[in-house]
């Protein structure tokens, strides 16, 4: 028997674990959770995710996938809000500041 296609998902990808209406306790209750796609079960009859809010895995089968947005594991795990990263502006004025120091001409004609 070979996999469904319509199954397959962006692995990574944000993924919206449904509560479904006999584990919610009352009508205006959470209806979802964020998770990251992780992967399949063996029999691709259900997605492994993880789960943001306590870090535990889980094996179920609905779920709403939105292959736009990837939740960063690491920064995840350890609460961070957003990485950073130099801009591009920063990385060539390092990259000249080490050139001028080092009386280097890199780029430059003599």
């Amino acid at each position: 028997m070979h996999p469904h296609i319509k199954k397959l998902q962006v692995f990574g990808c944000l993924a919206i674990l449904i509560i479904t209406r006999n584990l919610r306790k009352w009508k205006f209750d959470q209806m979802g959770r964020e998770g990251i796609l992780l992967g399949y079960k063996n029999d691709m009859s259900a997605y492994r995710v993880l789960q943001i809010h306590n870090h535990k895995f889980i094996i179920l089968r609905h779920v709403l996938f939105n292959e736009l947005i990837f939740p960063s594991l690491r920064h995840v795990l350890k609460g961070n809000s957003q990485p950073k990263v130099p801009g591009i502006l920063e990385t060539l004025d390092s990259i000249d500041e080490i050139c001028s120091s080092t009386g280097s001409h890199l780029g430059k004609e003599l």
